[in-house]
């Protein structure tokens, strides 16, 4: 079998164990007098490879140092696994060692998680909205982003952000602003999700532009 590398690190022999996880975030919405709850899907999250294995031998110190040096750089780099072959690019987040009462042995685990080369300029200011200047005046009305506490006006709030989604009532109030119009499976019918931030106002869900201020 093909062995494992990391940036500019192959392993001399594989771990003993090496791991596969893939999760996916998600809203769950419960509103007052309904059964169940309502799930509102946000997609795959970064793949995530565990591994756990030995180095021994009379080089077990030199492989360990190799490997903590390519842990040490700075960024993404090339992955390789003769199983998990969709993984080509990430990041080692963690490095963990232990010497236990054994001739020229580490033990020693790890955690990788996969890169899909984002466009780090398309993060900046990803849920900024800019709005349109009025003909008449043509001062920029205000922009709203991810973490901004608003005041909510009271009305619809919909169990998610597409046209065909369910609404209730909800009372004015202050309230956060958790996703915007550009987050990942928006709908745009109603763009903002908003959370309240008191015991005034009630409003959990998404809401549509202008409803608050």
């Amino acid at each position: 079998m093909r062995s494992i590398s990391y940036k500019g690190y192959t392993f001399p022999y594989n771990p003993e164990t090496t791991g596969f996880k893939c999760d996916r975030t998600y809203i769950k919405h419960k509103y007052p007098s309904q059964a169940g709850n309502e799930l509102e899907d946000f997609g795959i999250n970064a793949i995530v490879i565990t591994g756990s294995g030995v180095f021994f031998g009379d080089n077990y110190k030199t492989e360990f140092k190799n490997l903590y040096k390519e842990f040490k750089k700075k960024g993404v780099g090339k992955v390789s696994h003769p199983i998990y072959t969709q993984i080509k690019r990430g990041l080692m987040v963690s490095l963990n060692s232990t010497i236990e009462p054994e001739r020229h042995v580490i033990h020693y685990d790890f955690e990788i998680i996969a890169d899909t080369k984002p466009n780090v300029k398309e993060n900046k200011g990803k849920y900024a909205v800019k709005k349109k200047k009025n003909a008449k005046n043509t001062s920029s009305k205000k922009t709203y982003k991810v973490g901004d506490i608003v005041t909510f006006k009271g009305g619809k709030h919909y169990v998610s952000s597409y046209k065909s989604a369910k609404g209730y009532n909800a009372k004015a109030g202050k309230a956060k602003i958790t996703l915007g119009p550009n987050c990942k499976g928006n709908g745009k019918a109603h763009p903002w999700h908003l959370i309240h931030t008191s015991g005034t106002s009630n409003v959990y869900g998404w809401v549509d532009e202008g409803t608050f201020s």
